[in-house]
C-alpha cells in the first residue's frame, strides 16, 4: 500500500491553452501535470523561478479525473510593454471551462508527499489552475492507502492518460458506444531559459470523455483504483 494525496477542488472558470493556439486560445478538458505542479508550488509558497519546481516535476506523479458543464470564449486584452510610452494592445478569444469538479491524486515520497498535504490545508499563495486569475476551492483534501498497481485491466472515464489510447486494446466501452478520442503531445516540465518558460520532456496524452472504457495496462504505467474507476498516475 501507498500513501497519496486526494484533492477535491472546485474551479469556476477554468482554461490550460493548447500549445501553438495562437489568436483563439482553446484549452484542454483538464489540467495537466504541470499546471497541477505549479498549484502545489503556489501552495508551498515557492516562485515560478525556483529551481525547486523541476526536482516537483521530475520526483512527483499525479493522476485526474473531472467533468465541465460547459464551455464558452471570452475576449481578452493583451498590452506588451517594449519600453515605449504605449503598450502595444492585442485582443484574442480564450476559451473557458466553466463550473469545474476536479479529483487529483498526488504520489511521491513521504517526507515531501507529508508536506504538500500541510501546505494544502495552509497555502502560502491563492490556489489556481490555469492562470493566475482562475482561483479554485479546495472542498477537502486527505491522505489515502491505496494499491499501486503496475499491469491488468483498469477502468477510466473523465481523465487524461499519458500515452496514445490507439496504442492499446480497448478491451470494453459502456453500452458499445464510443467517441473520438483527442491525442497531444505535451511537455511535462518546462526549463528557464533568459527568465522565459521552455517547454522540454514531451509525451502523448489522451482525453477520456464521459464513458467508461477498460483497457490493459503494463509495467511501463502505474494506476491505483479509487471507488469504482481506476487512474493512471504520471
Amino acid at each position: 500500500m501507498a500513501e497519496l494525496i486526494k484533492i477535491n477542488a472546485h474551479g469556476l472558470s477554468n482554461s490550460f491553452r493548447i500549445p501553438l493556439h495562437m489568436t483563439v486560445h482553446d484549452t484542454f478538458p483538464l489540467p495537466m501535470k504541470t499546471h497541477i505542479i505549479g498549484m502545489m508550488a503556489a501552495a508551498m509558497g515557492i516562485e515560478r523561478s525556483s529551481s525547486y519546481i523541476h526536482y516537483m516535476y521530475s520526483n512527483i506523479m499525479v493522476g485526474i479525473t473531472g467533468k465541465t458543464l460547459s464551455r464558452y470564449y471570452d475576449l481578452i486584452t493583451l498590452y506588451k510593454f517594449k519600453g515605449e510610452k504605449y503598450p502595444e494592445i492585442s485582443q484574442l478569444q480564450r476559451q473557458m471551462n466553466y463550473e469545474n469538479n476536479y479529483i487529483i491524486y498526488v504520489y511521491t515520497e513521504n517526507k515531501l508527499l507529508h508536506k504538500i498535504y500541510e501546505y494544502l490545508k495552509n497555502p502560502v499563495f491563492a490556489l489556481y489552475l490555469g492562470k493566475a486569475s482562475e482561483i479554485i476551492n479546495i472542498k477537502n483534501v486527505e491522505i489515502i492507502n491505496k494499491e499501486l498497481l503496475k499491469n491488468g485491466k483498469i477502468t477510466i472515464s473523465n481523465t487524461v492518460i499519458p500515452f496514445k489510447i490507439d496504442d492499446f486494446d480497448i478491451e470494453d466501452v459502456n453500452n458499445g458506444n464510443i467517441t473520438p478520442f483527442t491525442n497531444y503531445h505535451v511537455p511535462s516540465a518546462f526549463s528557464l531559459e533568459k527568465d522565459y518558460r521552455v517547454p522540454i520532456n514531451f509525451y502523448d496524452i489522451t482525453f477520456i470523455g464521459d464513458i467508461k472504457i477498460s483497457i490493459n495496462i503494463n509495467k511501463e504505467f502505474t494506476a491505483i483504483n479509487d471507488g469504482d474507476l481506476d487512474v493512471i498516475l504520471r
